[in-house]
């Protein structure tokens, strides 16, 4: 028994085209596609310690509501007015701590606005609370 083979009526279908393609897709996607840089704020937060209630006398409450009002200690102030009070507080105390409470739905770049200020201002040690 002789077998023939029939190769010539079989197609043959080359991959070679079909990866170039998919190899030129994933360049063109590769380029075309934004990448996201993901920036952050390093938040060092401080060793336990037994004393936390000395810590507390004579810091200051800084809230901030959902409109970006601000409030230091039961005050109604706006951001010319927390520059003074923070300048008057750290002649007072070069290590004031400032406590910020912003409100649940404050969008992030404002509060990020105040803790900037704080920096600027010369506040070291602060803290954001619930």
């Amino acid at each position: 028994m002789q077998f023939v083979k029939h190769i010539a009526n079989k197609r043959i279908v080359s991959l070679t085209p079909l990866i170039d393609v998919v190899f030129i897709l994933l360049i063109f996607f590769m380029l075309v596609s934004q990448y996201s840089r993901w920036s952050h704020i390093d938040v060092s937060t401080p060793a336990p310690s037994t004393n936390q209630q000395n810590q507390l006398n004579g810091t200051l409450l800084l809230r901030i509501s959902e409109t970006g009002n601000l409030d230091v200690a039961g005050t109604p102030t706006n951001l010319n007015g927390l520059v003074s009070v923070i300048n008057l507080s750290l002649s007072e105390n070069p290590d004031q701590v400032v406590l910020v409470k912003p409100a649940e739905k404050l969008p992030i770049q404002e509060l990020i606005t105040i803790l900037d200020l704080l920096k600027q201002t010369g506040i070291t040690n602060f803290s954001i609370i619930r």
